[in-house]
């Protein structure tokens, strides 16, 4: 999965959504 991280602290998923950085977030979106 490439995720780009946005300067205001976003990750900008593959699937185009915008998820807090967070652990919990990586672990959801592995699993999806």
């Amino acid at each position: 999965m490439s995720k780009i991280t946005t300067p205001n602290g976003f990750t900008l998923d593959n699937s185009g959504r915008r998820v807090a950085v967070d652990p919990v977030t990586r672990i959801e979106g592995h699993l999806r």
